[in-house]
């Protein structure tokens, strides 16, 4: 009996689990298949059109039979370590693992941004969610908050200034271009921006702490480069970018 873990190709992480239960046993590496190699239009319709974009799915390509997400994880392990997968489906873990995957996978698309309008048979594309999304938002910016804080020590006004022109460009231009989407695609670019900052800031915590100048603006760069690629995604112009960098320098 043939049975498949899909797994999306654009998602780091989920290329990550999904090998590290190849590596540890629990899953035969032919049966960890990516989501762009998924070329027979049977298999994709007899998925659930809504959950194989959210969980990933475990299906027997006989029955056509799916099991998906946490539930399809535990599944694959249960080979590999039965007791443990029992411990967890009896205990309180098992919902609180099953919220933990729906936050990552509802908001996968700002934490790995992948390129849009690509021609795949089977689409992983999250719907958006307003309160995971929400949820998101406030851990990502109450990091970076926290983090600017205990780094620099205060936030300067002319750099809160051009961060807020920033914004008020960027949402402007949004608000235009967009018709039923609006909430959504600004939440989206709140997500992008601050993902952008975080991923320089990491870089740039390493140089405060020790010291090293080469590592702020190697920073800044990450930053900028990142909100780049980020704009490319959502289709927004480049001269976004120019704001955002003036918000950048100022900012340190």
């Amino acid at each position: 009996m043939k049975k498949v873990l899909i797994y999306d190709a654009d998602c780091p992480l989920c290329r990550a689990y999904t090998k590290g239960l190849v590596v540890a046993g629990a899953l035969p590496a032919e049966d960890r298949i990516a989501s762009h190699a998924i070329t027979d239009p049977a298999l994709v319709n007899r998925l659930d059109p809504v959950r194989q974009r959210h969980e990933i799915p475990f299906v027997n390509l006989e029955t056509g039979e799916a099991q998906y997400g946490v539930e399809a994880i535990l599944t694959v392990t249960q080979r590999r370590w039965p007791r443990f997968t029992r411990f967890i489906r009896d205990t309180l873990l098992f919902e609180l693992g099953r919220r933990f995957y729906a936050f990552v996978s509802y908001n996968r698309r700002l934490l790995f941004p992948a390129p849009p309008e690509r021609p795949h048979l089977m689409d992983l594309t999250p719907d958006f969610n307003l309160g995971y999304r929400i949820v998101f938002l406030v851990l990502l910016f109450g990091t970076l908050l926290t983090g600017h804080l205990a780094a620099v020590g205060s936030v300067t006004p002319l750099a809160a200034g051009m961060l807020a022109t920033h914004l008020l460009v960027t949402g402007s231009y949004i608000l235009r271009h967009s018709s039923t989407t609006r909430l959504a695609n600004i939440l989206d670019y709140l997500g992008h921006l601050g993902m952008s900052i975080l991923v320089g800031g990491l870089v740039k915590s390493i140089g405060f702490a020790f010291d090293w100048p080469i590592l702020l603006l190697a920073g800044n760069a990450i930053i900028l480069w990142q909100h780049l690629v980020r704009l490319r995604v959502m289709q927004l112009p480049d001269r976004l970018n120019v704001p955002f960098a003036l918000f950048v320098l100022l900012n340190g």
